[in-house]
This record gives structure tokens, C-alpha cells and sequence, in this order.
């Protein structure tokens, strides 16, 4: 069953005019870390996108487009990716909408714990032992050599030129800073709600500094990303120095640089294994009751084909983060549309799941029943349903991917099992 046509036009006008959900379209990736080629593939035949005579990718009218945090890190197309994602917000600021990662937040912490130690060996260690970027220092010197070849040129950057760039880059008041003064922590569209990692019990209503939690998303998101920018802003203006920008840096990293239960930015919705869980009954409540609907994040590695788990109907928890898999060149690209962004498309381009082939789409409805985003007997979650073929996932214990593929009649045993609850233990 559908929601009324009446009722749905009804609630997209009430939402447009209240500012809710002005989009006709949406599409949204997450997790670039540093590949270059995967951000161009996204927007790469992206019907929300048209490439210019410039040569550059420009959002067309009536659509948004949100990236959901972590542009660095793993690849040689940090500074680039950054550059080009801080361009589309500027040429469509209400439009473009960019969440901050941990591993954008983390990097405030590079110009004062490197200024201190400007050595190679330093910042490799910063890198290494505290960002999980063992080789960014590495893609950084040829990423550099890409941008500005050195002179000669069959020479390379020096360790010590790499060591002074990052300084120049990562300054409170350079590249990096503008950037991230453009991000957020949360954001909402009509029946979807984004952030990087989760939105959990423990830090549902959590704002740093405020003694009670806030009790709902209408004001609590406001409140989140003003805190957030105020410190954006105080670790720019004041250099990262003197009692301000010290006290704004610690705030910074401790919400968003280091693994924190309470933070949209770090805190997991997942178990040990990366099994996704749907959020608590009583906050799947208290969201419907807002008008949202679906949860979208990223952060947490899924494996080749994004995760969706559903209670019902009428909620979706929708897991994106591709990276660390087969063929991660090529996103996983989200697509919202219709009434209240009801529809929900993905496009996925798994490498190596014998029986399919690139690119899988997944397609659900807010309000209409489906296989997908329900768990099987065996704890495996049904990603998709393809010419009478089901495809179902699970994480094994030491984050081994099994990808069942299954007939549609085989899965007349779906169970009752809840996707909030554990899956169970799968024999060896």
C-alpha cells in the first residue's frame, strides 16, 4: 500500500513552504578518501549533473546534491576532491550540502601538532599511528607533483617540501580551513536525515556544552551544527592559538577526530563484525514523529552493495560507505526523488558477487512493502531482488563478506527476526 497521491502532494507542498524539502531530486555519496577517480565517476552520467564547456561537473537546477564527509586520505586525490567539493558549494551554496567526516575533522589537529615538529618523520607518525592514513604522506607528494610537476622534471618532491605543503595546506586559514568551514554535521530533506556515522540513543539530542539533551530533531540539528561552526570559526580566527582556539580545537577533536559514542560523527550503529543495526524501536518513533523516515549515513565499510534495513514500511536505515571494497572506484551512487523524496534509488557496481553484474540497482519505497532491508533466518540481510534472484549479506567474525544468491521462492522463510537485534552466530 501507498501513501494517498493527495496526501503526498499535500505534504511536499507543506514541506517546501516550511523549507523542509524543497528538492526534486537528491543524490548523494560518501567516503571519496582520496579517490580521485571515484568522485569523477559519480558525477560521471549523473543525470543531476551536466558537464560544462568548462569541463567541470554543475549541479542542474532543482536537485541537491550531499556528499556525506571523508574526502581524504587514501588516494591521490585529497586536495582535488576537497577543491572541487568546496566549488560546487560555492556555485549552489542552499544546494550543495557536505557533512563533515572524521577524517575531515581530524586534520585540525596537523598545524599545531606539526608546526611543533615540522619533520618528516613526524608528520608520517601523526599520520600513520593517529589518522589510519599510513600512506597519505606518500599520495600527498604525488598528488602535489600531479597539481605543480617540480623542477627539474624527472626530479620528485622532497620529504621536506611535502612536510612544508601540508603546513601551507592545513594552516587555520588556508585551503583545508575554507573547506571545512563549509560542512556540517547533520543535515535534513524532506523524510531524510544525514550525518557521517549514526544516529544512535546515546547521542540522539547531544550538543557539546548544553546540559540536557535537546528532545527533538527540529531543534536539535540547529543547535548541532551551530555549535559547530561557532568552532569551526574560533579554531580559524584565532590560529588555533591562545585559550579560544585551544579550547575550540579540543572541542573539534573530541566530537569529531577521535572515536566518541556521543558524536553523529564517529559514534556506530553497527556490531563488532560491521553488521548494521537498525536504531532503537523508541527513536525510530520519535523520528516518524517528526516526518523523517529514512537514516543515510556513511563511515562504516558495507562491503560492494549498499546495506538498506527497514522496519516495516515506513523506516529505512541506509548504510553507503564503500570503501575498502573490490572495484571501489566506482561509487555507490544514492538517488532520492518524488513526493517527499519518497523513492529511493542506488546504483552499485559490485566487482566480483557471481551471478551479478555492474550496475545492481536497488530501488525501495517509503510506504511499500519489500524483501529488501529484511533479515533471513541465517542473519543475512536481503540487499536486492534481480530477476527472481535474491541477494542477500552478511559479515562473518573477522569481517568476511558472504553474499548469498538465492530464488525469491527460497526466501518464504524470511523470519521475524528483527534487524535491531544481533544476528545470529553462523556455524563454522
Amino acid at each position: 500500500m501507498t501513501f494517498p497521491a493527495s496526501l503526498l502532494w499535500f505534504l511536499s507542498v507543506f514541506l517546501f513552504c516550511t523549507g523542509l524539502s524543497a528538492a526534486d531530486n537528491l543524490t548523494y555519496f560518501s567516503d571519496a578518501e582520496g579517490n580521485w577517480e571515484k568522485v569523477q565517476n559519480f558525477f560521471k552520467g549523473n543525470p543531476n549533473f551536466t558537464l560544462g564547456s568548462d569541463g567541470l561537473y554543475h549541479l542542474k537546477p532543482g536537485a541537491t546534491f550531499v556528499f556525506g564527509g571523508d574526502a581524504s586520505d587514501r588516494g591521490e586525490g585529497s586536495l582535488r576532491i576537497r577543491a572541487e567539493l568546496l566549488r560546487m558549494k560555492k556555485e549552489s551554496p542552499a544546494r550543495v550540502v557536505l557533512i563533515a567526516g572524521n577524517r575531515d575533522i581530524n586534520k585540525v589537529r596537523i598545524a599545531g601538532e606539526l608546526g611543533q615538529n615540522p619533520t618528516p618523520e613526524n608528520l608520517k607518525a601523526i599520520l600513520k599511528d593517529t589518522m589510519g592514513a599510513p600512506n597519505a604522506f606518500e599520495f600527498h607528494r604525488a598528488e602535489m607533483a600531479l597539481l605543480k610537476p617540480p623542477t627539474p622534471p624527472a626530479s620528485s618532491y622532497t620529504d621536506q617540501q611535502v612536510v612544508d605543503h601540508f603546513l601551507e595546506h592545513y594552516r587555520p586559514n588556508g585551503p583545508f580551513a575554507e573547506y571545512l568551514s563549509q560542512t556540517q554535521l547533520a543535515y535534513r530533506e524532506g523524510n531524510t536525515l544525514f550525518v557521517h556515522s549514526s544516529v544512535s540513543q546515546k547521542n540522539f539530542g547531544q550538543v557539546p556544552g548544553t546540559a540536557e539533551p535537546f528532545t527533538t530533531v527540529e531543534k536539535w540539528l540547529p543547535a548541532l551544527n551551530g555549535w559547530y561552526e561557532s568552532n569551526v570559526k574560533a579554531w580559524r580566527t584565532s590560529g588555533g592559538k591562545g585559550d579560544a582556539g585551544a579550547a575550540a580545537l579540543k572541542s573539534l577533536v573530541d566530537y569529531g577526530g577521535i572515536v566518541n559514542p556521543l558524536s553523529v560523527v564517529n559514534g556506530r550503529s553497527h556490531d563488532r563484525e560491521n553488521n548494521p543495526q537498525l536504531p532503537a524501536d523508541s527513536l525510530i518513533d520519535a523520528l516518524l514523529a517528526e516526518g523523517i523516515h529514512r537514516l543515510v549515513v556513511g563511515h562504516t565499510p558495507i562491503g560492494q552493495v549498499a546495506v538498506i534495513l527497514r522496519r516495516g514500511k515506513n523506516f529505512e536505515f541506509v548504510g553507503l560507505d564503500n570503501s575498502y571494497a573490490k572495484g571501489e572506484v566506482n561509487p555507490i551512487r544514492l538517488t532520492l526523488s518524488g513526493p517527499l523524496l519518497a523513492k529511493l534509488k542506488i546504483e552499485n557496481h559490485p566487482a566480483d558477487i557471481p551471478g551479478f553484474t555492474a550496475p545492481l540497482i536497488i530501488e525501495t519505497e517509503i510506504g511499500v512493502e519489500t524483501r529488501i532491508g529484511r533479515r533471513l533466518a541465517n542473519g543475512h540481510v536481503v540487499l536486492a531482488e534481480v530477476n527472481g534472484k535474491v541477494l542477500s549479506f552478511l559479515w562473518l567474525p573477522g569481517k568476511q563478506a558472504s553474499y548469498l544468491l538465492v530464488s525469491a521462492a527460497d526466501c518464504e522463510g524470511i523470519s521475524g527476526l528483527s534487524p535491531t537485534r544481533p544476528p545470529p552466530v553462523i556455524p563454522n
